[in-house]
């Protein structure tokens, strides 16, 4: 009897806690369990796609660990077969870019050697330190960036050298964006601003005077319409309250001719 009085509390327990733990998000540990460190060098090659090409693997390093030195952007570059891979690409890639870049300003590339198919993480949530937000790239570079290289990537080319090209175009790409930030604005770009502002002033200005002449013309145009008052009175013209006795004589045709002239 004790045994069995046991086994029901333990079982009401588990049931007490899967109805308090139903709809709520998994914990994050169990979502990053499986999920690899970051690689020291910016590249990690799980499917051994440059064993026998270490150079390769060597110059796509440098590539990504110089522009991580000279702007903070990280790139990780993750090389995978279809066996090894969990799920497509891109949702591999977004787990591991909010496990090892969860202050954003990066990039994690996924490579599958086998398809050549890419996934990219970016954009996850960023910290709320105003001095890293300045370093951000912005949303819409990234986004511009990404759409360019998906719809330049050549896979005609071996595995190694399409990727290789890749991760080439990204840094000189995102080379380009951080060094537009350094050179001081053309100085055309102000008198331009000045030109637009002129131009808007002037264009609103004659929008008015042609509203005030389209209205104005309109009121000339439009039919005049008289309205008498109402009286309860009956008023003749220059006779109020009837006015008394009036003639009804009428002048023949000739009468004028009798008039002094």
């Amino acid at each position: 009897m004790k045994r069995w009085k046991a086994w029901f509390f333990g079982w009401l327990m588990m049931l007490v806690a899967g109805i308090s733990c139903y709809g709520q998000e998994a914990p994050s540990w169990i979502d990053q369990e499986d999920l690899p460190q970051p690689p020291a060098f910016g590249v990690l090659d799980e499917a051994g796609l440059y064993t026998r090409n270490p150079e390769g693997l060597r110059r796509i390093s440098d590539l990504v660990r110089g522009l991580e030195q000279r702007h903070g952007f990280k790139i990780y570059v993750v090389i995978e077969t279809v066996l090894d891979s969990e799920g497509n690409p891109g949702e591999r890639a977004m787990k591991l870019y909010r496990a090892w870049l969860p202050k954003g300003n990066g990039l994690v590339v996924v490579f599958q050697r086998d398809t050549k198919i890419l996934g990219f993480g970016r954009d996850s949530e960023v910290a709320e330190d105003p001095d890293f937000l300045k370093q951000l790239v912005p949303s819409y570079e990234t986004t511009k960036i990404l759409w360019d290289e998906w719809n330049g990537f050549d896979r005609s080319e071996a595995a190694e050298v399409s990727l290789e090209n890749l991760v080439q175009s990204l840094v000189t790409k995102y080379e380009r964006y951080f060094q537009s930030l350094e050179q001081p604005p053309p100085k055309w770009r102000a008198f331009r601003l000045w030109l637009m502002a002129i131009g808007g002033i002037s264009v609103l200005a004659l929008a008015a005077f042609a509203l005030v002449w389209l209205v104005r013309r309109l009121g000339i145009d439009a039919p005049q319409q008289f309205h008498f008052p109402e009286m309860e009175v009956p008023e003749r013209l220059g006779a109020p309250y009837g006015g008394g006795m009036v003639s009804s004589r009428r002048f023949d045709g000739g009468a004028a001719d009798d008039l002094p002239r």
